[in-house]
C-alpha cells in the first residue's frame, strides 16, 4: 500500500489523542461515502515516557481492488493543536479538494477557536460526535469556560465561541441566539429548523445549533462584517419576518416613568469625532440581586453567565437590540461629572474581570473617566474602580455610540476584546442610542426597583439626519431580470423598517425610502435591490446557462506603456527590472533642492531603506554589474514608479521611463544614440516631435544636462537627458562615459493614442546636400537646426528633412572649435526640382549661418 508523505513530528502527545482522531475520522468519512475504509499504524510505537510523535499517517481507501492511499491526516501544532487532512488521490472527491481544506484548532492558553467553514469540517465534527468522542463543540466550550475561569488572573484575550465566536481570532463572526428568543419577536413563532432555514435563505447561514443544559435550542449565526445590526435577537427576527411572512413584535416600549430632582450629574464630551453621542442617566433606590429566571434562562441559552440584576440587564439589551450599554455604581464615582476625554501620559487603568491585569494606556486612548481618573475604557470595557456589586443602590446608565476605528485601534493595541467593542467595530448609529437606553431604564425599574433623578445628559456631535434613497421598480427588474409586483417590494421594505412612500407616473414607479439608521451598509439605489432579492429570494433569479462576454477595448495606457518596451528594445536597449529600495550612496544624487528621500521604517529593508526618487541609480548600478563581468557598451531601461518628498512636504509618486547608455570612450556618441532612441520613442509613443533645450538648463547629476518637451509645448517639461557628472562616474563605480535621461511616463503617453499618418511614397527625387561648417565647441546642434531652418523658410524652399551627420575635431581648425556636418534634403511633391532652384537656399543658409553663429563653411556639395 502506498502509505503517502510523511509527516516531520514536532512535539509528544499522549496515546489517546490519535486514537480519538483515528475514530471520529472513521466514523464521519466512512459515513458519507468518502473513504470506504479507514486505517493507520498509529503514531509510530511509544516513548519511553509512554508518548508518542505528533504527526502519523491515516489512509483512507475508496473504491474495489487494492487499497489506495487517498489522504492522510495528522496532529501538529501551530499555535495550537490543529487536524489536518490533506488530499493525496483524485478518488477522494471533491469534499478532500484542496480547495475544501480546513482547519480544527483545538487548545491553547487562550481557548478554543475554531473555523467551521466547508463540507470538511462538518465531516469532522459529526464523525467526531458517531464515535461517542469527548471532543465535541459543547464540550469544548464548556471545557474552556471551565479552564478560563480557573486561571488565576484569566487573561486579557477570554474564548469568544459562545456568542461573538472567532472575532476575537480574526475568523468571520458569528452570534450564537436562543430560539426562543428570536421566536419572542414574531407572531407565530418558528421551529428552530424554520428558523434555520430561514435565516440561510437571506444570507446568514447557520453554523452550529444545540441545546443548554435547560433544552434551550439555540442556533450559531454566521453574520457577515457588514450587518453589525443583525448582532441581536430582534434583527435577526426581522429577517424571518421579512422572509417568511410573520409579523415583527418589536420590543416592548418603555413605559413613561415620572422623574425625581435635579440631575446630579453632568456630561463632558471632549472628543465628539470619536464619540459622536453620549448620554448618561441615573437611578436611585435600586435593589441588586439575581435576574428573573425568563432573563437567565435566555442568556443561558447563548452562553453567558447570569452574574445580577444590573449586569444581566446590560446584556440583555446588548443581545436583544445589539446596543452596548454599561452601568456605574453611582456611589464609587468620583466628582459630579463624566468626561470622555483622551488618555493622558502614563496614565492605568483596570478593567473589570476576576483577576485582571492594569492596563498601561497609551496617550489618546478614549477613555471615561469621573473627576479623578478613567472608569471605563470607551466602548470596550468598564472598569473594576466603578463595578456595580450586591452593596450599590444608585447606578448611572451609560448608552452612547463610538468611532469604530478608535474602537478597534485600541482594542488590538491592548489584545482587549468585548462583546461591546465586537459592535462598536462595525458601527452603531447614534439615533439607536436612544431606545436602546430607555429600554434598558425600563428593565432596571423593572426588575431591580429604584426611581429615576433628573433628566437624561447628553454631549457629542449633532445626530445625522435620516437618509432618504430612492428605488426605481425599472432598476430591480433591470438588475434580477424578474418582475416582482409592487405590494411584495413595499411589503419587503416595510418588514425591514424602511419607511416608503410610492411614486407612480409614465416613466415607472419609485419607491422613495428613509433608510433606518442602523442599516448603515445601505447607501445606493442597488444596496435596496440587494434587499428586495435577499428577502425575495436568490432561488427566483433567472440563471442564464450562456453568459454573453465582450472583451473591452484596449486601454490606451496599457498599449502605450507596451509601445515605450517594445520601441526601446527596438532601439537596442535592453528592459531591466530593479528593487524599489535603494541605499544611501547614489539615494539623494538626482533630487532637486528643497526635495527629501521617502524613508521605509521597517527593519526588513537593512541597508535599502529609501524608495528611489529616480530610476537612474538602479541603472547605473546595472551598468557598474555589467561592466564588472566585462559587458561594455550596454544601453538600458525600465519603466517603473519613482518617489520623493517634495519642498511642501507632499509626497510625489510617479512613472517614469529611465534610460542608460554606456557610451565606450566617446561620451558625444552616447549622447547621440540616447537622444535618436528618445526622438523615435516619443514619435511613436505620441506621434509629436520633441524639443531639447540646454541653455540655462541645471539639473543635479548631470553634466551637461538638457531638458526634453514636446515641440510647441516648452513650458511644460516632459523629462530630461544629459551626461551624468564626472564624479558621479567614479561613485557608481563605472570608467566610462555615460548618458543617462529620464521622462514622465503620464506626460509622455498622453491621454489619447496618436492617429497614425499614412502617405503615398514620393513619385519625385530628392535633391541633398551636404554643408561641413565649423562653429565654436560652445554651439549646440539646437541653434544650427533654427538658423538652417529659418533660413530655408525665408527662400520658400521645399525642404522635406535635416539630418546631423557627425561631428569632427582636430588642431586644423583650432581650439575650442568644430566641424559639423548636416545634410538637407529638398523634395518637390509636384515636379523633379532642379539644382538650380536650391542652390539660392544653400547660400543662404550659409550666409545666415555664417552671420549668427559666425560659422565657417568647410565645404560642401
Amino acid at each position: 500500500m502506498d502509505e503517502g508523505p510523511r509527516l516531520r513530528p514536532r512535539r509528544r502527545i499522549g496515546h489517546g489523542e490519535f486514537d480519538d482522531l483515528h475514530e471520529f475520522a472513521r466514523t464521519g468519512l466512512e459515513q458519507r461515502g468518502i473513504a470506504d475504509r479507514v486505517g493507520g499504524d498509529g503514531i509510530g510505537e511509544p516513548e519511553a515516557n509512554g508518548e508518542r510523535p505528533e504527526f502519523g499517517d491515516l489512509r483512507l481507501s475508496k473504491g474495489p481492488g487494492p487499497p489506495r492511499t487517498i489522504g492522510v491526516i495528522g496532529i501538529g501544532r501551530r499555535g495550537g493543536t490543529q487536524r489536518t487532512v490533506r488530499q493525496q488521490h483524485p478518488s477522494a472527491g471533491p469534499l478532500l479538494d484542496p480547495r475544501h481544506r480546513r482547519r480544527l484548532t483545538t487548545a491553547d492558553h487562550r481557548g478554543v477557536h475554531r473555523e467551521p467553514l466547508g463540507d470538511l469540517c462538518r465531516i469532522w465534527d459529526r464523525g467526531r460526535a458517531a464515535a461517542g468522542g469527548r471532543d465535541s463543540r459543547e464540550q469544548r466550550r464548556c471545557e474552556d469556560r471551565r479552564r478560563h475561569a480557573s486561571k488565576p488572573g484569566g487573561c486579557r484575550h477570554p474564548p469568544q465561541r459562545t456568542a461573538t465566536g472567532r472575532a476575537a481570532c480574526g475568523y468571520p463572526s458569528t452570534m450564537r441566539a436562543s430560539v426562543s428568543w428570536i421566536n419572542a419577536h414574531l407572531d407565530p413563532p418558528c421551529t428552530a429548523d424554520e428558523q434555520d432555514a430561514f435565516l440561510t435563505a437571506v444570507g446568514f447561514p447557520i453554523d452550529d445549533r444545540g441545546e443548554d443544559a435547560h433544552g434551550e435550542t439555540w442556533l450559531e449565526v454566521e453574520i457577515t462584517s457588514n450587518r453589525g445590526d443583525c448582532l441581536a435577537h430582534a434583527a435577526l427576527a426581522r429577517e424571518i419576518a421579512a422572509v417568511s411572512g410573520r409579523t415583527y413584535r418589536p420590543p416592548a416600549t418603555p413605559v413613561r416613568r415620572d422623574r425625581v430632582g435635579p440631575t446630579p450629574i453632568t456630561v463632558l464630551d471632549r472628543a465628539p469625532e470619536r464619540c459622536p453621542l453620549y448620554t448618561a442617566q441615573v437611578i436611585e433606590g435600586v435593589t441588586v440581586g439575581p435576574s428573573p429566571e425568563w432573563m437567565r434562562r435566555r442568556l443561558e441559552a447563548i452562553g453567558q453567565i447570569p452574574r445580577n440584576v444590573l449586569v444581566d440587564c446590560t446584556n440583555y439589551v446588548l443581545w436583544e437590540l445589539g446596543q452596548p450599554t454599561h452601568v456605574f455604581d453611582l456611589g464609587k464615582l468620583q466628582g459630579d461629572r463624566i468626561e470622555i476625554r483622551g488618555a493622558a501620559a502614563g496614565e492605568r487603568f483596570l478593567p473589570l474581570g476576576e483577576g485582571a491585569a492594569e492596563l498601561d494606556l497609551a496617550e489618546g486612548d478614549l477613555v471615561i473617566a469621573d473627576a479623578t481618573r478613567a472608569v471605563a475604557l470607551a466602548g470596550i470595557k468598564g472598569g473594576a474602580a466603578t463595578a456595580v456589586d450586591d452593596a450599590t443602590t444608585a447606578v448611572l446608565v451609560e448608552a452612547a455610540t463610538f468611532d469604530p476605528v478608535s474602537v478597534r485601534t485600541t482594542s488590538r493595541r491592548l489584545n482587549l476584546r468585548s462583546d461591546s467593542s465586537f459592535r462598536f467595530e462595525r458601527g452603531v448609529h447614534p439615533a439607536e442610542v436612544g431606545p436602546a437606553a430607555d429600554r434598558l431604564v425600563e428593565l432596571i425599574l423593572e426588575l431591580a426597583g429604584g426611581r429615576l433623578v433628573g433628566d437624561v445628559v447628553a454631549d457629542g456631535a449633532a445626530i445625522p439626519g435620516p437618509r432618504h434613497v430612492a428605488l426605481r421598480s425599472s432598476e430591480i427588474a433591470r438588475l434580477l431580470g424578474i418582475e416582482i409586483p409592487e405590494t411584495r417590494i413595499a411589503a419587503i421594505l416595510d418588514t425591514l423598517g424602511f419607511a416608503c412612500r410610492i411614486d407612480s407616473s409614465e416613466g415607472g414607479t419609485v419607491f422613495r425610502t428613509t433608510v433606518p439608521p442602523r442599516r448603515m451598509d445601505v447607501e445606493r439605489e442597488v444596496d435596496l435591490v440587494e434587499e428586495i432579492c435577499r428577502i425575495h429570494g436568490l432561488d427566483a433569479v433567472p440563471l442564464r446557462e450562456r453568459i454573453e462576454i465582450r472583451p473591452p477595448a484596449p486601454q490606451h495606457s496599457v498599449q502605450a506603456v507596451k509601445a515605450v518596451r517594445d520601441q526601446l528594445a527596438a532601439s537596442g536597449f535592453v528592459e531591466s527590472v530593479c528593487h524599489s529600495l535603494i541605499g544611501p550612496r547614489l539615494a539623494d544624487v538626482f533630487l532637486l533642492p528643497g526635495e527629501r528621500l521617502l524613508q521605509v521604517d521597517d527593519d526588513r529593508a537593512g541597508g535599502t531603506p529609501f524608495l528611489r526618487p529616480s530610476l537612474l541609480p538602479s541603472l547605473l548600478e546595472v551598468l557598474a554589474r555589467n561592466e564588472g563581468v566585462g559587458v561594455r557598451g550596454l544601453a538600458v531601461f525600465e519603466v517603473a514608479a519613482s518617489f520623493r518628498i517634495a519642498t511642501d512636504g507632499e509626497t510625489l509618486e510617479r512613472r517614469t521611463v529611465g534610460m542608460a547608455v554606456d557610451g565606450g570612450e566617446d561620451a558625444q556618441s552616447a549622447y547621440r544614440r540616447l537622444r535618436g532612441a528618445v526622438e523615435r520613442l516619443a514619435e511613436r509613443v505620441s506621434g509629436r516631435p520633441i524639443a531639447i533645450a540646454a541653455e540655462g538648463v541645471e539639473r543635479p547629476g548631470l553634466r551637461p544636462a538638457a531638458s526634453i518637451s514636446f515641440a510647441g509645448d516648452e513650458g511644460v517639461e516632459l523629462g530630461v537627458i544629459g551626461l551624468l557628472a564626472t564624479d558621479l562616474v567614479a561613485k557608481a563605480g563605472l570608467d566610462r562615459p555615460v548618458a543617462v535621461a529620464e521622462l514622465d511616463l503620464s506626460r509622455l503617453i498622453g491621454d489619447a493614442a496618436p492617429t497614425p499618418a499614412i502617405s503615398e511614397p514620393p513619385q519625385h527625387p530628392s535633391i541633398e546636400r551636404d554643408l561641413s561648417v565649423v562653429v565654436a565647441e560652445s554651439v549646440a546642434w539646437d541653434s544650427i537646426d533654427r538658423v538652417v531652418r529659418d533660413a530655408v523658410a525665408s527662400n520658400a524652399a521645399p525642404l522635406e528633412g535635416l539630418e546631423f551627420i557627425e561631428c569632427w575635431r582636430g588642431r586644423s581648425i583650432g581650439e575650442d572649435r568644430k566641424s559639423v556636418t548636416l545634410r538637407m534634403v529638398f523634395r518637390h511633391s509636384d515636379r523633379t526640382l532642379r539644382h538650380e532652384e536650391v542652390d539660392p537656399t544653400v547660400a543662404a543658409v550659409q550666409a545666415a549661418l555664417g552671420t549668427e553663429l559666425s560659422a565657417e563653411i568647410r565645404g560642401g556639395s
